[in-house]
């Protein structure tokens, strides 16, 4: 019996072999399934340029917008878009299609933005040491103060606001319900924070051209080393860290075991980062460019001829194994 067997699976064996039922599943996904446009490629503000650029994962160089005053922090806001901070206050916003508006205004000194898990965006000013918190008018009011130069804004595992102050070297904790729990930093000059996917905090050292990783213990380790003067940092959804220099004009690629290579160089003062992540095409904001779907008839018509061929090609296998399993 194992001898009859045998050549039906070599016959199926061979029908995946020719290509065609993978060829037809590929053809499927491509025409019917999401598309998707704008992949995680990493954004960075050249703050002596007035410009964006996007850097791809093999480190090429293509400008996405210009006409952005001064851009020292990025950020991918809910709608899909980028906002860019200026130092002097304004926020911009940039479409996917590279579309510069302004956005917002908050006060005369903020340096760094945040966005909580409900889609509210703060801003740490550093002239008057605040944290403020954007309301559904587009209004700016206080969240928190009492800061000397916040520098650095995220929000850790369990959605409570983190600021890093400079001038004060802490990173801080701010509950919602405004108790502010400080503690001292080992670092020179703090700015800016990320944190990984389990909750551990990164914060560039300038003085060191160092990453330090603070776990959720609060032990302090250096993460990645060689870094120049290390400012903007973000993780990509691979768990790879990506680090600005700007007086470098460099971007460096840290992966999770805390190896450094170069991404790009020779850019005019980058600072901000951020990523772009990929939306569905029914998710995009409006403007942003989408690639078009064929209509249903066209899918079918182009789908029938393949679906025919395998068909007759399972059909002529069966009969086939049914006239051995006979004999």
């Amino acid at each position: 019996m194992a001898g009859k067997i045998t050549p039906f699976f070599t016959s199926i064996c061979v029908l995946k072999g020719s290509g065609l039922c993978p060829w037809l599943a590929a053809l499927v996904l491509a025409l019917a399934g999401p598309q998707r446009v704008a992949a995680d490629d990493l954004y960075v503000g050249l703050q002596n340029s007035d410009s964006v650029v996007r850097i791809s994962d093999q480190g090429v160089v293509s400008t996405f917008a210009t006409g952005v005053p001064r851009p020292v922090f990025l950020i991918e806001a809910p709608n899909g878009n980028l906002l860019a901070q200026n130092e002097s206050g304004p926020i911009y916003q940039i479409t996917r299609s590279g579309v510069v508006s302004h956005y917002a205004d908050a006060g005369s000194g903020p340096d760094c933005l945040a966005f909580d898990a409900q889609g509210t965006l703060y801003a740490g000013n550093k002239v008057d040491g605040t944290v403020l918190r954007q309301s559904k008018d587009g209004s700016f009011s206080v969240y928190a103060r009492g800061f000397n130069k916040p520098m650095g804004l995220a929000f850790d595992a369990q959605g409570v606001l983190t600021v890093i102050d400079m001038n004060q070297r802490s990173m801080s904790k701010v509950a919602p319900n405004g108790v502010i729990q400080s503690t001292p930093l080992p670092i020179p000059y703090p700015i800016f924070i990320a944190y990984d996917s389990v909750g551990d905090a990164y914060i560039p050292n300038l003085a060191s051209g160092t990453i330090v990783k603070i776990n959720q213990a609060g032990a302090i380790s250096t993460f990645a080393s060689g870094l120049g003067e290390p400012a903007s940092l973000i993780f990509s959804r691979t768990g790879d860290l990506y680090v600005s220099d700007p007086p470098g004009g460099r971007v460096f690629k840290v992966t999770k075991a805390g190896v450094v290579s170069l991404l790009a160089s020779g850019l005019n003062y980058p600072i901000g980062l951020t990523f772009l992540h990929r939306v569905p095409a029914n998710q995009l904001p409006s403007g942003a460019p989408q690639i078009p779907r064929p209509a249903a008839g066209v899918i079918l018509v182009l789908l029938l001829p393949a679906i025919l061929l395998c068909l007759g090609a399972i059909i002529w296998i069966i009969a086939g194994g049914k006239r051995r399993n006979s004999n």
